[in-house]
């Protein structure tokens, strides 16, 4: 048949494809047990068990003392090693499809897999052809230039594989596909003989088929008509099956339909077109049935995910929007909780809360604890969502209405320390927060402070007034506005229920500004990727000298813009005091 050295070659680059098989194989089915994926072993011992198969074939046939073409003709081995080949592209497309909508740890090796076969099933495509000629060459070579017969090893019956026995298995792993996956197939070609043949293999599957003559009248279809895959001829009159695929992948209605490309071109550009424009598949229009068959099921299968994940994304997607009205819903509560501003002949304040689109766990407050002193709040809860904000509100209710066991609300630091406490079972859910609290008797100007693990309050104190001497000649050099950190510098509340929080105090004087905020203000990305950060947000502050409502509204503007954006990731929360006399 070949001379020696092919022949050795012939036979070792299968068994080098098949261990490469199994060996895939193997690795696959221990992954799948060491993560607990049984479901997949089935599959998986299929391919081994067909792999078994092919080596007992190489076995057989490429025995050093077996002549071929003695003891069977090139078509019955090509149906030897093709079906089994077949079966295990087919297992291993299958395989590939859930792991890549379950499990994508197995992908890569099971492509490696998928691409080892194919080369084998390749290999021994062109190697039938090389049979079939020599075979044509020694029927009509003359009798007296033929090669003496050789000795050759004697064979029983028992010792020729069944082909039949292969066939049958093939017949029946279709079968068992054939109720699980239908779909509506549109055929387009020009030949009518080309169309009957793929309708009757088609139709036996369980497949409904829709046959057109042309590009165009294909194209007319779809615009009032739905399938689940096309098979498009690439060689046509009028529009080439090129022109058509185009035509559906510019069109966004029809772009994400399966297009199985068939065609009696067998080189590498026409293929590379097809795939380049979007084809789905190449075939030869001799193609296998059960080649055919298991790409259409490969493309229904991964249309059918397809269509899964588009109505599990529109469900996330109108969830989404329900959790969102939602949000809104409760950021329009908290919003309404907040007090009312405070105008007095010793101070006015002033409030801002923006909540971000996930919506967090801010609140800023005050509250009069008599008549001359008043407390004022910012907290902050971790994280975002209803759990946040209902932690936040649970606090806010707990100051506001002096709900919190044993603590003295005129010394904020024993006020924090009470606090802490009693919400220790909430942070062991890390429902951590920080805080900033302060009180102050608005009649003697003094402020007792303490904060856990909040941001400072800012304290900017005008310069005072310069008296000119001449209006020609305005004064040099004007004092800058100083700036006072206000904090304590403790832990975040929650972290650790034995910690005791100290107080910390300040006398504030006429015309002052204490400005308390949540760190959603200043921890804002700039287009050029840099924070605003505490620093340069403090150099803002004292440009401002308008009302404290008014100053607010100003810092929210000049951070939109240092930004550049109108929307906030996170919680946004100020409180501004100023003193007025």
């Amino acid at each position: 048949m070949h001379g020696t050295s092919h022949f050795e070659q012939l036979r070792h680059d299968l068994r080098t494809y098949l261990n490469h098989i199994t060996g895939y194989s193997d690795i696959i089915r221990t992954d799948a047990r060491e993560y607990g994926k049984v479901e997949f072993i089935p599959g998986l011992e299929q391919i081994a068990k067909k792999a078994e198969k092919v080596r007992k074939l190489i076995s057989f046939f490429f025995d050093d003392d077996t002549d071929l073409l003695a003891i069977a003709t090139p078509e019955d081995i090509r149906k030897a090693f093709y079906v089994p080949l077949v079966q295990i592209i087919s297992d291993a497309r299958r395989l590939l499809v859930l792991f890549r909508s379950q499990e994508p740890i197995f992908i890569r090796d099971m492509e490696q897999l998928l691409a080892v076969a194919n080369q084998m099933l390749d290999l021994v495509e062109a190697e039938i052809i090389d049979l079939q000629l020599e075979d044509l060459r020694n029927r009509q070579r003359p009798p007296a230039l033929k090669n003496p017969p050789k000795e050759k090893k004697p064979l029983s019956i028992e010792d020729i594989p069944s082909f039949r026995e292969f066939e049958g298995e093939v017949g029946e792993d279709l079968a068992g596909e054939k109720a699980r996956i239908i779909g509506k197939i549109l055929i387009v070609d020009d030949s009518p003989a080309s169309q009957n043949l793929l309708t009757r293999h088609l139709s036996a599957l369980g497949h409904t088929t829709i046959p057109m003559n042309s590009g165009e009248e294909a194209l007319e279809y779809l615009q009032n008509n739905t399938v689940d895959i096309i098979i498009l001829d690439v060689l046509m009159p009028g529009m080439t099956g090129y022109q058509v695929l185009r035509e559906l992948k510019r069109d966004e209605a029809l772009r994400d339909i399966p297009v199985i490309m068939i065609s009696s071109l067998d080189s590498s550009e026409s293929v590379a077109q097809c795939i380049k424009l979007g084809a789905e598949d190449y075939l030869p229009k001799d193609f296998e049935p059960s080649i055919l068959w298991a790409r259409i099921d490969a493309s229904l299968e991964r249309k059918r995910l397809q269509e899964q994940q588009e109505i599990y994304l529109q469900a996330i997607i109108e969830s989404q929007q329900a959790l969102a009205g939602e949000l809104s819903d409760a950021a329009h509560y908290i919003s309404s909780l907040l007090p009312k501003p405070i105008t007095t002949p010793e101070v006015e304040t002033g409030l801002t809360f923006i909540p971000s689109a996930q919506l967090g766990g801010d609140y800023a407050g005050h509250y009069w604890l008599d008549s001359h002193t008043l407390s004022l709040f910012v907290l902050d809860v971790s994280g975002h969502g209803i759990k946040s904000a209902l932690l936040s509100v649970s606090l806010s209710n707990a100051l506001n209405n002096r709900a919190v066991p044993g603590a003295d609300f005129y010394n904020p630091g024993d006020l924090l320390t009470k606090l802490n406490q009693s919400f220790q079972s909430e942070a062991e859910v890390n429902a951590f927060f920080t805080i900033w609290y302060g009180v102050l008797d608005v009649e003697t100007g003094h402020l007792k402070y303490a904060s856990g693990g909040a941001p400072p309050a800012l304290l900017i104190r005008p310069p005072a007034p310069v008296i000119t001497a001449s209006p020609d000649h305005p004064p040099q050099n004007l004092p800058e506005p100083e700036i006072f950190t206000l904090n304590t510098q403790d832990v975040l509340m929650g972290a650790d229920d034995e910690h005791e929080y100290q107080t910390g105090s300040f006398q504030m004087q006429s015309q002052d500004y204490l400005y308390v905020f949540s760190d959603g203000i200043f921890e804002i990305a700039r287009p050029n990727g840099r924070m605003l950060g505490l620093q340069e947000f403090t150099r803002l502050l004292p440009l401002l000298r308008n009302r404290a409502q008014a100053n607010l509204d100003e810092v929210v503007n000049q951070v939109r813009a240092l930004s550049m954006s109108d929307h906030f990731d996170d919680d946004i929360s100020l409180l501004a005091l100023q003193v007025l006399r």
